[in-house]
């Protein structure tokens, strides 16, 4: 069924981009994007003959979605409607409000469990989904706000916090909080980022306390991250090329590990995938996304390097994450042309 609804996306995506090109002549693109595409396209095709194990072809649909087609088609709306970009901002700001007050309301009918896995007793609402979704949306209305009365700013914070909170989300309480911070100073962000990032070292490969400490979730990840990293040196080709996406299925039978899917760590997911010729693909595509727009250029920007650094201890882009991400990174684009951020002008096709 996934794989229905992604490819009837991606043809409904085609359509649309289709008709815009017939009616304007023109279809506005943008460097980042178009060299992916090539160069993503291109891997696949050596890489395909050489993957040993099964692989997900809607993990290699859904990376086109999210780092081509989404972006490209927010920037072509945002090109053919000037007020797109503000009428997604309102979009977003109701979107915060109601997942703010469902969250709320599930408080208060189930409580406040950091050990649920799932909200309102639906697997389709995972915890680590709702946390990375909502973290990104909290931080893009925080920081979209900067101007706003000082009622304002600390009403919202309170309010995305305490939904936080609620999740029980580490890594999103964690990150949430250094970005608020960051909010009022960068460079007290910067010094809480590096201890943060020591404190995490520290938990994931010295800390190795399986049992009931609040922080045996990091160590988890260190034993995802090994077994990840045996199967990616086992060989050449899987050194180089991958094993496909899709394909990592932990093997650790303790701590309920065993059978879970992904690496919770996007540069190892990578790896793991398409190995170093296919990190090097998506290395050159976030680094190019960097120089157009960096870590505060814009809430969109803001948003969206939050949630690729959540994905350096999570699943990343999957799912309905991964459509969030895509539309962040596509106002990003958006927001760094509009500004003249970048000194590349988007290509005409």
């Amino acid at each position: 069924m996934g794989f229905v609804i992604v490819g009837s996306v991606m043809i409904a995506w085609a359509l649309i981009a289709s008709l815009y090109t017939y009616y304007t002549n023109k279809l506005v693109n943008t460097p980042a994007q178009f060299s992916f595409f090539i160069f993503y396209t291109l891997y696949l095709l050596l890489a395909f003959s050489f993957w040993e194990g099964d692989y997900d072809p809607k993990d290699i649909i859904a990376t086109y979605l999210f780092f081509v087609f989404i972006p490209i088609l927010v920037v072509n709306l945002h090109s053919r409607h000037s007020t797109f970009e503000l009428a997604i901002n309102h979009a977003l700001r109701a979107f915060f409000l109601l997942f703010s007050l469902a969250i709320f309301y599930h408080a208060f009918r189930y409580g406040i469990d950091w050990t649920r896995p799932t909200f309102f007793n639906l697997d389709f609402f995972h915890k680590n989904g709702v946390s990375a979704i909502y973290e990104i949306v909290y931080i893009y209305i925080l920081f979209k706000n900067k101007k706003s009365s000082k009622k304002v700013i600390s009403l919202i914070i309170f309010i995305g916090m305490s939904c936080i909170v609620i999740i029980g989300s580490k890594t999103t309480f964690g990150l949430a909080t250094l970005f608020t911070i960051g909010f009022f100073s960068r460079s007290l962000f910067v010094v809480l980022s590096l201890i943060t990032l020591g404190v995490l070292v520290y938990l994931v490969f010295f800390f190795e306390d399986y049992s009931k400490s609040p922080f045996r979730t990091a160590s988890y990840r260190g034993l995802l991250w090994r077994q990840a990293w045996k199967e990616i040196v086992a060989s050449k080709t899987t050194f180089f090329l991958g094993n496909g996406p899709g394909s990592f299925v932990s093997t650790v039978k303790e701590y309920d590990l065993f059978g879970m899917e992904g690496t919770h760590n996007y540069i190892l997911q990578i790896m793991h995938n398409y190995g170093l010729s296919g990190l090097l693909v998506f290395g050159v595509f976030f680094r190019n996304l960097w120089k157009r727009f960096g870590l505060f250029a814009s809430p969109a920007a803001v948003a969206f390097w939050m949630f690729n650094l959540h994905a350096l201890f999570d699943v990343g882009w999957i799912k309905g994450t991964g459509f969030f991400a895509s539309l962040f990174l596509g106002i990003a684009i958006v927001i760094a042309i509009v500004q003249k951020n970048d000194k590349k002008e988007p290509l005409i096709l």
